[in-house]
């Protein structure tokens, strides 16, 4: 799902939030989340579910690696979203004119996509 990281942040941030002090594992840390109440979802969480069931509505299809096919990563860095990769394979071996397949020939196997916490983004 591309721009994942980025759509998901502000579900991360409220998971963070609510689970921030809560302890790291064990009956204590099924009963802190047992009693933890959980407020109205504010509207950017609304938004960001919102967004999220839509691209999840879209078909997006993965395919397994072949090493009988050339494999391409493309990277993405933002200070702003994040970091993100896409792995793929190319239906055809073919590629435009601009050195780059075009986007119908391209058969996803992987995306990956994070965001940077507030001391990555002053790196």
């Amino acid at each position: 799902m591309p721009f994942y990281a980025a759509v998901a942040g502000p579900l991360q941030d409220r998971k963070t939030l609510l689970l921030g002090r809560a302890p790291r594992e064990g009956a204590s840390r099924r009963n802190f989340a047992a009693a933890t109440s959980l407020e109205e979802p504010t509207k950017r969480e609304l938004a960001s579910f919102e967004a999220l069931q839509g691209l999840l509505s879209k078909p997006t299809y993965l395919v397994h690696f072949d090493s009988a096919r050339q494999l391409y990563i493309d990277l993405d860095s933002s200070k702003a979203f994040g970091v993100g990769a896409v792995v793929y394979h190319v239906k055809e071996d073919r590629v435009g004119a601009d050195g780059y397949p075009k986007r119908t020939n391209i058969k996803l196997i992987l995306f990956l996509s994070r965001m940077l916490s507030p001391a990555e983004t002053r790196y």
